[in-house]
Protein backbone atom coordinates (compact mmCIF):
# COMPACT_ATOMS: atom_id res chain seq x y z
CA UNK A 1 0.00 0.00 0.00
CA UNK A 2 1.38 3.57 -0.78
CA UNK A 3 2.24 5.68 2.54
CA UNK A 4 0.07 8.40 2.18
CA UNK A 5 1.48 11.99 2.02
CA UNK A 6 0.87 14.09 5.18
CA UNK A 7 2.08 17.58 6.52
CA UNK A 8 2.69 17.36 10.19
CA UNK A 9 0.98 20.12 12.39
CA UNK A 10 2.80 22.58 13.17
CA UNK A 11 1.54 25.58 15.06
CA UNK A 12 3.31 29.22 14.70
CA UNK A 13 3.26 31.85 17.75
CA UNK A 14 3.71 35.01 17.07
CA UNK A 15 3.45 38.38 19.30
CA UNK A 16 2.67 41.68 17.75
CA UNK A 17 2.19 45.37 18.46
CA UNK A 18 1.90 48.21 15.37
CA UNK A 19 3.53 45.53 13.05
CA UNK A 20 1.54 46.32 9.68
CA UNK A 21 4.79 47.07 7.97
CA UNK A 22 6.43 43.46 8.83
CA UNK A 23 3.81 41.09 9.56
CA UNK A 24 2.92 40.40 5.88
CA UNK A 25 6.01 38.94 5.06
CA UNK A 26 6.20 36.77 8.52
CA UNK A 27 3.11 35.36 7.67
CA UNK A 28 3.36 34.73 4.07
CA UNK A 29 7.03 32.89 5.10
CA UNK A 30 4.23 30.20 7.47
CA UNK A 31 1.27 30.20 6.46
CA UNK A 32 1.40 28.19 3.52
CA UNK A 33 3.11 24.88 5.53
CA UNK A 34 2.23 25.71 9.56
CA UNK A 35 -1.04 24.21 10.47
CA UNK A 36 -1.77 26.86 12.62
CA UNK A 37 -1.02 30.61 13.41
CA UNK A 38 -1.55 32.33 16.86
CA UNK A 39 -0.91 35.84 17.07
CA UNK A 40 -0.74 37.39 20.10
CA UNK A 41 -1.40 41.46 20.05
CA UNK A 42 -0.88 43.93 22.54
CA UNK A 43 -3.71 46.51 21.45
CA UNK A 44 -2.17 47.81 18.00
CA UNK A 45 -3.37 50.38 16.82
CA UNK A 46 -2.50 50.19 13.01
CA UNK A 47 -4.35 47.04 10.91
CA UNK A 48 -1.56 44.51 12.58
CA UNK A 49 -4.56 42.67 13.67
CA UNK A 50 -6.44 43.28 10.28
CA UNK A 51 -3.72 41.46 8.51
CA UNK A 52 -3.47 38.64 10.88
CA UNK A 53 -6.82 37.48 10.51
CA UNK A 54 -6.43 37.68 6.58
CA UNK A 55 -4.09 35.14 6.73
CA UNK A 56 -6.43 32.97 8.58
CA UNK A 57 -4.31 33.43 12.04
CA UNK A 58 -6.26 33.26 15.35
CA UNK A 59 -6.28 36.69 17.14
CA UNK A 60 -5.65 36.94 20.83
CA UNK A 61 -4.70 39.53 23.16
CA UNK A 62 -2.56 40.57 25.85
CA UNK A 63 -1.71 43.78 28.18
CA UNK A 64 0.62 46.28 26.59
CA UNK A 65 4.31 45.52 28.01
CA UNK A 66 7.86 46.42 27.29
CA UNK A 67 8.85 43.57 25.64
CA UNK A 68 7.40 40.82 23.96
CA UNK A 69 9.31 37.61 25.58
CA UNK A 70 7.03 38.30 28.51
CA UNK A 71 3.96 38.24 26.41
CA UNK A 72 4.98 34.99 24.64
CA UNK A 73 3.55 32.79 27.63
CA UNK A 74 -0.35 33.22 26.38
CA UNK A 75 0.82 32.99 22.59
CA UNK A 76 2.10 29.30 23.26
CA UNK A 77 -0.82 28.36 26.02
CA UNK A 78 -2.76 29.04 22.92
CA UNK A 79 -1.31 27.02 20.48
CA UNK A 80 -3.11 23.38 19.94
CA UNK A 81 -0.38 21.24 18.05
CA UNK A 82 2.40 19.47 19.56
CA UNK A 83 5.14 21.23 17.54
CA UNK A 84 5.01 25.00 18.46
CA UNK A 85 7.25 27.45 16.27
CA UNK A 86 8.24 31.06 18.06
CA UNK A 87 8.72 33.72 15.38
CA UNK A 88 8.83 37.61 15.56
CA UNK A 89 7.05 39.80 13.18
CA UNK A 90 10.16 41.07 11.67
CA UNK A 91 11.27 37.51 10.73
CA UNK A 92 10.88 35.29 8.00
CA UNK A 93 11.44 31.55 7.75
CA UNK A 94 13.41 30.99 4.90
CA UNK A 95 11.93 27.60 2.97
CA UNK A 96 14.63 25.48 3.57
CA UNK A 97 14.79 25.71 7.52
CA UNK A 98 10.57 24.77 7.01
CA UNK A 99 11.20 22.03 5.26
CA UNK A 100 13.67 20.64 7.78
CA UNK A 101 11.20 21.53 10.69
CA UNK A 102 8.58 19.31 9.42
CA UNK A 103 11.01 16.73 8.65
CA UNK A 104 12.13 17.05 11.86
CA UNK A 105 8.40 16.99 13.52
CA UNK A 106 7.37 13.85 11.06
CA UNK A 107 9.73 11.79 11.80
CA UNK A 108 9.91 12.90 15.63
CA UNK A 109 13.67 13.39 15.56
CA UNK A 110 13.73 15.80 18.39
CA UNK A 111 11.88 17.58 20.98
CA UNK A 112 13.82 21.17 21.28
CA UNK A 113 15.56 22.58 18.07
CA UNK A 114 17.73 25.95 18.31
CA UNK A 115 17.63 27.75 15.55
CA UNK A 116 20.39 29.41 13.51
CA UNK A 117 19.60 33.45 13.08
CA UNK A 118 20.65 35.29 10.14
CA UNK A 119 20.52 38.81 12.04
CA UNK A 120 20.14 41.80 9.22
CA UNK A 121 21.02 44.77 11.35
CA UNK A 122 21.20 48.65 9.90
CA UNK A 123 20.38 47.40 6.51
CA UNK A 124 23.32 45.03 6.62
CA UNK A 125 24.04 41.08 7.69
CA UNK A 126 26.17 40.58 10.89
CA UNK A 127 28.21 37.77 10.90
CA UNK A 128 30.52 38.35 13.52
CA UNK A 129 30.17 40.51 16.99
CA UNK A 130 27.91 37.71 18.40
CA UNK A 131 25.03 38.34 16.18
CA UNK A 132 26.60 35.38 13.98
CA UNK A 133 23.72 32.75 12.61
CA UNK A 134 25.43 29.95 15.20
CA UNK A 135 25.93 32.48 17.79
CA UNK A 136 22.38 33.91 18.23
CA UNK A 137 20.97 30.26 17.82
CA UNK A 138 18.04 30.14 20.43
CA UNK A 139 14.95 27.53 21.10
CA UNK A 140 12.62 28.51 18.23
CA UNK A 141 10.83 24.85 17.39
CA UNK A 142 9.67 22.29 20.34
CA UNK A 143 7.13 20.15 21.32
CA UNK A 144 4.74 22.08 23.93
CA UNK A 145 5.41 19.52 26.70
CA UNK A 146 8.88 19.75 26.94
CA UNK A 147 9.44 23.13 27.78
CA UNK A 148 8.62 25.40 30.76
CA UNK A 149 7.28 28.70 30.22
CA UNK A 150 8.32 32.16 32.40
CA UNK A 151 6.91 35.62 31.55
CA UNK A 152 11.00 37.11 31.78
CA UNK A 153 12.66 38.21 29.02
CA UNK A 154 15.53 36.05 27.67
CA UNK A 155 15.57 32.96 28.66
CA UNK A 156 11.98 32.23 28.85
CA UNK A 157 11.81 29.29 27.53
CA UNK A 158 14.37 26.26 29.35
CA UNK A 159 14.12 22.38 28.65
CA UNK A 160 12.63 19.77 30.79
CA UNK A 161 14.55 17.73 32.47
CA UNK A 162 15.41 14.81 29.56
CA UNK A 163 14.47 16.46 26.73
CA UNK A 164 15.77 15.40 22.98
CA UNK A 165 17.75 18.51 22.06
CA UNK A 166 19.15 19.54 18.89
CA UNK A 167 21.15 22.21 17.28
CA UNK A 168 20.58 23.56 13.80
CA UNK A 169 23.60 24.64 12.11
CA UNK A 170 23.90 26.93 9.60
CA UNK A 171 26.54 25.51 6.36
CA UNK A 172 25.33 28.43 4.09
CA UNK A 173 22.37 26.19 3.09
CA UNK A 174 19.41 28.54 4.35
CA UNK A 175 18.41 26.79 7.28
CA UNK A 176 18.06 29.64 9.22
CA UNK A 177 15.32 32.35 10.27
CA UNK A 178 15.90 35.98 8.81
CA UNK A 179 15.61 38.40 11.12
CA UNK A 180 14.84 41.72 10.25
CA UNK A 181 15.84 43.88 13.23
CA UNK A 182 13.45 46.76 14.23
CA UNK A 183 16.00 48.10 17.29
CA UNK A 184 18.86 48.67 14.32
CA UNK A 185 17.19 50.85 11.80
CA UNK A 186 17.34 54.15 13.09
CA UNK A 187 19.42 56.02 16.03
CA UNK A 188 16.03 57.00 17.29
CA UNK A 189 14.00 54.10 17.14
CA UNK A 190 17.18 52.40 18.43
CA UNK A 191 17.37 54.59 22.04
CA UNK A 192 13.49 53.94 22.41
CA UNK A 193 13.38 50.30 21.94
CA UNK A 194 16.81 50.01 24.29
CA UNK A 195 15.32 52.20 26.99
CA UNK A 196 12.53 50.46 27.54
CA UNK A 197 14.03 46.52 27.40
CA UNK A 198 16.93 48.06 29.65
CA UNK A 199 14.23 49.07 32.03
CA UNK A 200 12.87 45.53 32.22
CA UNK A 201 16.06 43.58 32.02
CA UNK A 202 17.31 45.62 35.22
CA UNK A 203 14.73 45.00 37.13
CA UNK A 204 14.79 40.89 36.16
CA UNK A 205 18.52 41.09 36.51
CA UNK A 206 17.96 42.44 40.10
CA UNK A 207 16.25 39.99 41.41
CA UNK A 208 18.78 37.74 41.28
CA UNK A 209 22.09 39.55 41.24
CA UNK A 210 23.92 42.32 43.05
CA UNK A 211 26.46 45.15 41.28
CA UNK A 212 28.58 47.08 42.30
CA UNK A 213 30.11 50.18 40.47
CA UNK A 214 33.57 48.59 39.65
CA UNK A 215 32.44 45.19 38.83
CA UNK A 216 30.03 46.45 36.61
CA UNK A 217 32.97 48.68 34.85
CA UNK A 218 34.77 45.44 34.36
CA UNK A 219 31.66 43.58 32.79
CA UNK A 220 30.77 46.25 30.22
CA UNK A 221 34.68 46.42 29.27
CA UNK A 222 34.41 42.20 29.03
CA UNK A 223 31.51 43.02 27.00
CA UNK A 224 33.03 45.17 24.36
CA UNK A 225 36.16 42.62 24.39
CA UNK A 226 34.51 39.80 23.70
CA UNK A 227 31.82 40.56 21.02
CA UNK A 228 34.64 43.40 19.38
CA UNK A 229 37.96 40.95 19.49
CA UNK A 230 37.27 37.61 20.49
CA UNK A 231 33.57 37.50 18.08
CA UNK A 232 35.85 39.44 15.54
CA UNK A 233 33.50 42.22 15.55
CA UNK A 234 35.71 44.59 13.66
CA UNK A 235 35.19 42.71 10.60
CA UNK A 236 31.03 43.98 10.50
CA UNK A 237 32.15 47.14 10.05
CA UNK A 238 30.97 49.96 11.88
CA UNK A 239 28.19 48.11 12.37
CA UNK A 240 30.23 46.00 14.66
CA UNK A 241 31.93 48.81 16.24
CA UNK A 242 28.17 49.67 17.35
CA UNK A 243 27.00 47.37 18.42
CA UNK A 244 29.96 46.20 20.57
CA UNK A 245 29.85 49.43 22.23
CA UNK A 246 26.46 49.81 22.87
CA UNK A 247 26.03 46.37 24.33
CA UNK A 248 29.05 47.27 26.27
CA UNK A 249 27.35 50.57 27.79
CA UNK A 250 23.98 48.81 28.15
CA UNK A 251 26.11 46.98 31.37
CA UNK A 252 26.36 50.75 33.12
CA UNK A 253 22.79 51.55 32.10
CA UNK A 254 21.57 48.41 33.84
CA UNK A 255 23.64 49.47 37.01
CA UNK A 256 22.15 53.02 36.88
CA UNK A 257 18.53 51.48 36.65
CA UNK A 258 18.89 49.29 39.39
CA UNK A 259 20.26 51.93 41.95
CA UNK A 260 16.95 53.99 40.84
CA UNK A 261 14.82 50.55 41.31
CA UNK A 262 16.77 50.42 44.73
CA UNK A 263 15.71 54.07 45.50
CA UNK A 264 19.51 55.20 45.74
CA UNK A 265 18.89 57.44 42.65
CA UNK A 266 15.06 58.98 43.05
CA UNK A 267 14.56 62.16 41.84
CA UNK A 268 12.62 63.87 44.47
CA UNK A 269 15.40 62.83 46.44
CA UNK A 270 18.12 63.91 45.00
CA UNK A 271 16.04 67.18 44.24
CA UNK A 272 15.80 67.63 47.52
CA UNK A 273 20.09 66.79 47.97
CA UNK A 274 20.38 69.67 45.25
CA UNK A 275 17.87 71.93 46.97
CA UNK A 276 19.67 71.70 50.90
CA UNK A 277 23.21 72.47 49.20
CA UNK A 278 22.18 75.31 47.41
CA UNK A 279 20.62 76.70 50.55
CA UNK A 280 23.77 76.41 52.26
CA UNK A 281 25.55 78.18 49.69
CA UNK A 282 22.84 80.86 49.25
CA UNK A 283 23.33 81.18 53.15
CA UNK A 284 26.43 83.23 52.33
CA UNK A 285 24.55 86.17 50.93
CA UNK A 286 22.95 86.32 54.81
CA UNK A 287 25.71 89.70 55.69
CA UNK A 288 26.35 93.03 53.88
CA UNK A 289 27.39 92.07 50.25
CA UNK A 290 28.67 95.75 49.44
CA UNK A 291 30.85 95.44 52.89
CA UNK A 292 31.67 91.97 51.35
CA UNK A 293 32.60 93.58 48.26
CA UNK A 294 35.21 96.23 49.29
CA UNK A 295 36.60 93.69 51.43
CA UNK A 296 37.57 91.04 48.92
CA UNK A 297 38.18 94.36 46.05
CA UNK A 298 41.08 95.16 48.93
CA UNK A 299 42.36 91.62 48.81
CA UNK A 300 42.00 90.92 45.06
CA UNK A 301 43.83 94.02 44.42
CA UNK A 302 46.30 92.91 46.92
CA UNK A 303 46.98 89.59 45.15
CA UNK A 304 47.22 91.91 41.48
CA UNK A 305 49.94 93.66 43.46
CA UNK A 306 51.52 90.81 44.49
CA UNK A 307 51.29 89.26 40.88
CA UNK A 308 52.68 92.40 39.41
CA UNK A 309 55.91 92.63 41.62
CA UNK A 310 56.55 89.06 40.79
CA UNK A 311 56.43 89.53 36.97
CA UNK A 312 58.43 92.90 37.49
CA UNK A 313 61.42 90.98 39.18
CA UNK A 314 61.46 88.40 36.72
CA UNK A 315 61.79 90.32 33.90
CA UNK A 316 64.33 92.73 35.55
CA UNK A 317 66.47 90.36 37.11
CA UNK A 318 66.99 88.44 33.60
CA UNK A 319 68.39 91.14 32.49
CA UNK A 320 66.85 90.20 28.94
CA UNK A 321 64.80 93.06 28.64
CA UNK A 322 66.41 95.90 26.60
CA UNK A 323 64.94 99.52 28.04
CA UNK A 324 66.83 101.80 25.45
CA UNK A 325 65.44 99.69 22.80
CA UNK A 326 61.83 100.01 24.20
CA UNK A 327 61.95 103.88 24.96
CA UNK A 328 63.40 104.34 21.06
CA UNK A 329 61.08 102.26 19.58
CA UNK A 330 57.92 103.25 21.33
CA UNK A 331 58.07 106.74 22.21
CA UNK A 332 54.71 107.01 23.68
CA UNK A 333 56.29 104.94 26.22
CA UNK A 334 58.94 107.40 27.00
CA UNK A 335 56.35 110.57 26.85
CA UNK A 336 53.86 109.29 29.16
CA UNK A 337 56.57 108.61 32.08
CA UNK A 338 55.87 104.95 32.49
CA UNK A 339 58.42 102.53 33.64
CA UNK A 340 59.32 100.56 30.45
CA UNK A 341 58.92 96.98 32.03
CA UNK A 342 55.63 97.62 34.07
CA UNK A 343 53.95 99.35 30.49
CA UNK A 344 55.59 96.10 29.01
CA UNK A 345 53.98 93.57 31.25
CA UNK A 346 50.58 95.57 31.40
CA UNK A 347 50.40 97.07 27.90
CA UNK A 348 52.91 95.73 26.15
CA UNK A 349 52.42 92.19 25.75
CA UNK A 350 48.80 92.60 24.84
CA UNK A 351 49.72 95.01 22.65
CA UNK A 352 52.26 92.63 20.75
CA UNK A 353 54.94 94.99 21.77
CA UNK A 354 58.33 93.55 21.72
CA UNK A 355 60.67 93.86 25.26
CA UNK A 356 63.87 93.52 22.94
CA UNK A 357 65.25 93.91 19.50
CA UNK A 358 65.78 89.61 20.02
CA UNK A 359 62.18 88.76 20.79
CA UNK A 360 59.45 88.67 19.00
CA UNK A 361 56.54 88.59 21.21
CA UNK A 362 53.43 88.08 18.72
CA UNK A 363 55.48 85.21 16.89
CA UNK A 364 55.99 83.52 20.39
CA UNK A 365 52.68 83.72 21.37
CA UNK A 366 50.88 82.64 18.39
CA UNK A 367 53.99 79.75 17.42
CA UNK A 368 53.66 77.67 20.60
CA UNK A 369 49.83 76.96 21.73
CA UNK A 370 51.41 76.12 25.27
CA UNK A 371 52.01 79.55 25.98
CA UNK A 372 48.58 80.22 25.35
CA UNK A 373 47.12 77.86 27.33
CA UNK A 374 49.55 78.43 30.63
CA UNK A 375 48.19 82.16 30.89
CA UNK A 376 51.67 83.76 31.16
CA UNK A 377 52.99 86.42 29.62
CA UNK A 378 54.79 85.80 26.53
CA UNK A 379 58.37 87.13 27.32
CA UNK A 380 58.17 86.04 30.98
CA UNK A 381 57.61 81.96 29.59
CA UNK A 382 60.21 82.56 27.28
CA UNK A 383 62.80 83.71 30.51
CA UNK A 384 61.45 80.63 32.27
CA UNK A 385 60.69 77.70 30.00
CA UNK A 386 61.92 78.89 26.24
CA UNK A 387 65.30 80.16 27.27
CA UNK A 388 66.04 76.75 28.71
CA UNK A 389 64.31 74.65 25.64
CA UNK A 390 66.00 76.91 23.06
CA UNK A 391 62.93 77.80 21.58
CA UNK A 392 62.85 79.91 18.61
CA UNK A 393 61.65 83.56 19.49
CA UNK A 394 61.44 85.65 15.83
CA UNK A 395 61.27 84.89 12.21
Amino acid sequence: MREEKKIPKISVAINTLNEEKNLPYALRSVYKWADEIIVVDMYSEDKTVEIAKQFGAKVYFHEKVPAFDIARKLAIEKATNDYILILDADEIILKPLSLKLLYIAEKNISDIIYVPTINYMFGEIMWHTKFGPDEDSKIRFFKKDKVDICDIMHGYLNPVPDSRIHHLKYNNDDIAIIHFSQNAIGASNFLKIFDLRSSVEAEQFMKNNDCEADSTIKWAFREFFIRYVEKEGFKDGWRGLFWSLALSFSKIIYFIKMEELKGNLDEASILNKYHAIAENYLKLYKDDIKKDYFDTRNAFEINEAKQLDMQYNIIASSGLFDINYYMETYPDVKLAGIDPILHYIIYGAKENRNPAEFFNTKYYAENYKDVAESGLNPFIHYILYGKIQNRKIKQ
